[in-house]
């Protein structure tokens, strides 16, 4: 547990600081977060890449998911549909999945599913199809949620560890939820 908690440190640094010239390089290498945390797999990754995604995906070391979350600036890092956001236990996919299976943007960053008119956020949304009638409901509660958070042009996405009262990640908090 000290060991699976001494790599979250990595993924943590990942997530947090991709400027650092480690993370920089990582990134070039096999993709940035959101390739980090897709399930998918593909050939010619180290074996160091391999084991902190196999850590992360593992659904007995979810503290990975359940304590790190992103306080949105820009959106430019933090998938709008599954993705954690300060404030909130859930991803918009698990609480709005009716609307999710009929999205488009089922993959894209926040920052991708609309654009700034004069310095105002307005969401540009793309359905498979028109909403049914009794989705209506559902679709204003979905929109008070995604426009509750502001999305700021000049703001830097923040990843926030829940765990500890800092909001940074610590080997020692982290150790303290696995026991």
């Amino acid at each position: 547990k000290f060991n699976t908690a001494l790599l979250g440190k990595w993924i943590w640094a990942l997530a947090s600081d991709q400027q650092q010239l480690w993370a920089r390089i990582i990134i070039s290498k096999y993709g940035g977060w959101s390739d980090f945390q897709s399930a998918r797999v593909q050939g010619g990754y180290s074996y160091w890449w391999r084991d902190l995604r196999k850590l992360y995906h593992q659904s007995d070391h979810s503290i990975f998911h359940q304590y790190m979350i992103w306080k949105v600036g820009c959106g430019d890092k933090v998938n709008f549909w599954t993705d954690k956001r300060l404030g909130e236990d859930y991803t918009l996919e698990q609480k709005y999945n009716q609307l999710f299976l009929i999205n488009r943007q089922q993959t894209v960053l926040i920052s991708m599913m609309g654009k700034f008119s004069q310095d105002n956020w307005r969401w540009d949304l793309k359905w498979r199809r028109n909403l049914f009638d009794y989705e209506s409901d559902l679709a204003v509660n979905f929109m008070e949620d995604i426009t509750s958070i502001p999305i700021q042009r000049y703001v830097k996405d923040i990843m926030i560890w829940k765990a500890d009262p800092s909001g940074v990640y610590s080997t020692k908090s982290a150790y303290r939820l696995m026991m």
